[in-house]
């Protein structure tokens, strides 16, 4: 499979950058057939994902595993919650439900984003994610939960799972309830829910995130690979693509240098 998309790509002399691969990923393997037929092949590091084992670990035991204050914030803050609220969280299974929940969980995100949000921020975009979650939900790989206080949606868990891991894609909730931790508390159960369906990790995927390393220390390097056709037009292609990488390279440095810094 990997040669006949080498043989495409090659035949349309167009170049292919790929980014924030894994390791072992299947697409990489592209890189060779194109690099014997004399396609230039740059490799980088491009990040990494912190993930979380759960292997053999009821809820309990997991807790166990994590930092001791860590551990007590995440048991006191769902208690908190079931002492004063009535605490549903539910794994969505029906369409109707899929996309009110998917309703709520642009709604939050345009609320606390507001303009800097990119993930849901355009109506082609949340097309796109009413589309795709039909067809994973279809498929049984997707999990989307909700956190419901009082009757009341006030949290989302937009999730896959595939081969035992979860894979969490992005949550929300309703900003009124900041104060109550409900951003974590969306990511605690959604971890417990991982657990009870004895998956083997929970995969946070791309960023290095604070809110990441309270969970874990473990990270899965990621790669970028460009490769550019040996054609005049390739290179020239190659050359801006490198060039524009070091300008940004320079321009955050700069940036960086001058930020005032805070506490």
């Amino acid at each position: 499979a990997m040669r006949a998309l080498a043989t495409y790509v090659q035949e349309r002399g167009m170049a292919l950058r790929l980014a924030r691969l894994p390791s072992n990923s299947s697409l990489s393997r592209v890189a060779a057939p194109l690099a014997e037929s004399g396609w230039s092949v740059r490799v980088a590091p491009d990040g990494f994902c912190p993930f979380i084992r759960l292997a053999g670990h009821s809820w309990d035991s997991f807790l166990s595993t994590i930092g001791p204050a860590h551990r007590a914030t995440t048991r006191r803050r769902l208690r908190a919650l079931e002492k004063n609220f009535t605490m549903r969280f539910e794994r969505v299974t029906d369409d109707a439900m899929r996309q009110y929940a998917l309703a709520k969980l642009f709604d939050f995100h345009q609320a606390r984003f507001g303009r800097r949000g990119t993930a849901f921020h355009t109506n082609l975009l949340r097309a796109f994610h009413l589309d795709v979650t039909d067809r994973l939900q279809k498929a049984g790989v997707l999990r989307l939960f909700m956190l419901r206080l009082n009757g009341d949606l006030v949290g989302v868990m937009y999730g896959m799972s595939f081969k035992g891991r979860f894979y969490f894609y992005q949550h929300g909730y309703d900003p009124q309830f900041q104060s109550h931790g409900i951003g974590r508390a969306v990511l605690d159960l959604s971890i417990r829910a991982a657990i009870e369906e004895e998956l083997a990790e929970f995969d946070l995927l791309y960023g290095g995130e604070a809110y990441k390393s309270a969970w874990t220390n473990e990270r899965r390097p990621l790669t970028r690979i460009d490769m550019f056709p040996a054609h005049l037009g390739g290179r020239i292609h190659q050359h801006a693509v490198e060039t524009e990488r070091t300008l940004r390279a320079f321009a955050r440095r700069v940036i960086s240098d001058h930020a005032p810094q805070t506490s």
